[in-house]
């Protein structure tokens, strides 16, 4: 259900320069701004900064979910869309924290919950 493309295929998309070391499996892109998360306030700086004419990769550590690919189903919703499946506490167990572990950060969760 993981929906990716090839990264050679964003890059030539976007006029980005990468590369791939054969020898480690990894990529290098050339870029002015990497921005970590696709939420809120990630997205919108992403496109705010791409407007001006920079190079911006945004690193997501999410998914990314067509709206054919959601359930209705609350237990793989869960699992998919939230950061440890939505079992996240803090350290001394007293708080669950309910963090949206997808493209579009707690944006996509709470467009999710409240639409």
């Amino acid at each position: 259900m993981k929906m990716t493309q090839p990264l050679s295929n964003l890059s030539l998309r976007k006029a980005l320069k990468s590369w791939k070391i054969h020898s480690t499996n990894v990529y290098k892109i050339k870029c002015d701004v990497v921005i970590v998360g696709s939420g809120c306030g990630g997205g919108v700086a992403a496109a705010i900064i791409a407007s001006s004419g920079q190079k911006v990769v945004v690193i997501e550590n999410g998914n990314y979910f067509a709206t054919e690919d959601y359930t209705s189903l609350e237990g793989p919703s869960m699992s998919e869309l939230y950061e440890s499946g939505g079992l996240l506490t803090t350290t001394d167990g007293k708080f669950m924290i309910m963090a949206g572990s997808t493209v579009g950060g707690g944006s996509a969760i709470n467009l999710v919950c409240f639409n």
